[in-house]
């Protein structure tokens, strides 16, 4: 949408559905997380909570490189986000599918 210079509504209406998912998925995402391990969901919680912050105080100066004139940086790194996290759960969660 940047890089065909798009009006403002074209890239908000998207943005906004990136932006809103985030906290539906990552509650959901930390409560499956921690739904086996109970003893120590506080601590869990808190790391869970951390990594977020501290992914997103990484990134931010990237993002601000970019210039403040210009979406595309941000565009870029959402995208890389969302493929680690696909990447992840490919590389770490998904089991591989077997006939029986």
């Amino acid at each position: 949408m940047i890089l065909i210079d798009a009006p403002l509504a074209a890239i908000l209406v998207p943005l906004f559905f990136v932006v809103a998912s985030v906290g539906i998925i990552s509650t959901t995402g930390f409560s499956l997380a921690m739904q086996k391990h109970g003893y120590a969901a506080g601590s869990a919680s808190a790391l869970l909570g951390l990594l977020s912050f501290t992914f997103g105080g990484m990134i931010l100066p990237l993002v601000g490189l970019g210039g403040s004139a210009n979406a595309l940086p941000m565009g870029i790194w959402i995208a890389i986000a969302e493929l680690s996290a696909v990447a992840c759960y490919i590389l770490l969660i998904k089991k591989p599918f077997r006939k029986r």
